[in-house]
């Protein structure tokens, strides 16, 4: 089915964060018809705190200044002023090197952060309300012999689309069509059998140093918590022992993924946590899936027709200038035509993953040295 003449209907499965703002970037463009399809039924108060590092608001700029406004109106400031410098660091919380800091990240002035579920709401806002269908969770795709794809709903809706984003998380059904069940990359995985507990608390008995640690490297198990145990911890870390032994019913575990061999398949195209699941060790799990969103919003303006009203990208101009030479007699001139937008698509996805699929798997590779140096895995932590 062609293109020319009408928009390009584009499907994003998932509305989290990567999601929300690539279609917060897609919407600003005219010749996309794009629509977001949110597994559950409403948007929940649940999730961590971001603290988004430089590279996360600059792929927001490039999306679009709608979409870093949204996250700065929401953000707070971490440090007491706008221009002092901060950064992540871990350190050894018992033994003969109690205190040691043997890793840092993210050190830059004026950082800050956001709840997950407000930066939602922000980005929410952005997109009218007939573009964003939640509980629409997907059970089936069918590519067509013209390349176009239906995909079919659990409440038994259909939809016909030109291209498919999956930005569907870590239990991804795109990824398990584009991959295969079959295939050692495709489902998550929790090598270290890492378990994260997490709760919500009042400031005035929260405040302070906020400590990860594990009590031996071979540590593969839960262990309850006995007088004792964490004795000859620092005192920060023994106040977060007892702030999380307050209430550990609200755990779950932590995978990710092999990385995948290519990210994108004709018009199907996997991006966030569905391309590259990252683990919470190094703050770069949403900044890579607004990478993702900067790089494709760029992308999709490439395809937009020639527009009196819109000026040629700088790409275009380029071409232009090297067609120069090129005239015709006013008898014989005529426009040149112009390729099916829709065409392109899998050239398009092509240079996407071109771009992020190095970029994302390397991110992930840096995440593993800060994995090891939190579970104080040995040839990682000297001393």
């Amino acid at each position: 089915m062609s293109t020319q003449g009408r928009k390009m209907k584009v499907a994003i499965i998932g509305g989290g964060i990567g999601g929300l703002s690539l279609a917060a970037g897609l919407v600003k463009q005219a010749h996309v018809d794009v629509h977001v399809y949110e597994s559950v039924s409403e948007y929940k108060d649940i999730g961590a705190g971001l603290a988004l590092h430089m590279n996360a608001t600059k792929a927001m700029d490039q999306i679009g200044p709608h979409i870093k406004k949204a996250y700065f109106e929401r953000a707070l400031t971490m440090a007491e002023e706008a221009d002092e410098e901060m950064s992540t660091q871990v350190s050894i919380a018992s033994g003969p090197n109690t205190g040691a800091v043997v890793a840092e990240l993210g050190r830059a002035k004026g950082r800050k952060t956001v709840a997950r579920s407000d930066l939602l709401a922000g980005l929410k806002a952005l997109i009218p309300s007939h573009r964003l269908h939640f509980n629409k969770r997907l059970v089936s795709i069918r590519e067509r012999p013209d390349d176009t794809i239906d995909i079919t709903f659990k409440d038994g809706r259909k939809k016909h689309v030109d291209c498919l984003i999956a930005y569907d998380g870590v239990h991804s059904t795109v990824r398990t069509y584009l991959l295969g069940a079959n295939h050692p990359a495709t489902y998550p995985k929790n090598h270290d059998g890492w378990q994260i507990y997490r709760t919500m608390l009042p400031t005035d008995i929260s405040a302070g140093v906020a400590v990860r640690g594990a009590r031996s490297p071979d540590q593969t198990t839960t262990l309850p918590l006995r007088p004792g145990d964490f004795e000859s911890y620092t005192p920060s870390a023994q106040a977060i022992v007892r702030l999380i032994a307050l209430d550990t019913s609200f755990s779950w575990a932590i995978s990710d993924h092999d990385p995948a061999p290519f990210y994108s398949r004709r018009r199907i195209c996997l991006a966030g946590d569905a391309a590259h699941t990252s683990l919470p060790f190094a703050g770069q799990g949403a900044a890579q899936a607004l990478e993702d969103a900067a790089v494709l919003t760029a992308l999709f303006r490439e395809l937009a027709p020639p527009s009196a009203s819109t000026p040629p990208s700088p790409s275009r101009r380029s071409s232009a200038s090297s067609s120069s030479s090129l005239s015709f007699s006013s008898d014989d001139e005529q426009a040149l035509p112009s390729p099916d937008p829709g065409h392109l698509l899998p050239l398009l996805f092509q240079a996407y993953d071109h771009t992020r699929r190095p970029r994302s798997q390397k991110s992930r590779r840096d995440r593993e040295g800060f994995r090891a140096v939190v579970r104080f895995r040995a040839g990682w932590v000297r001393g």
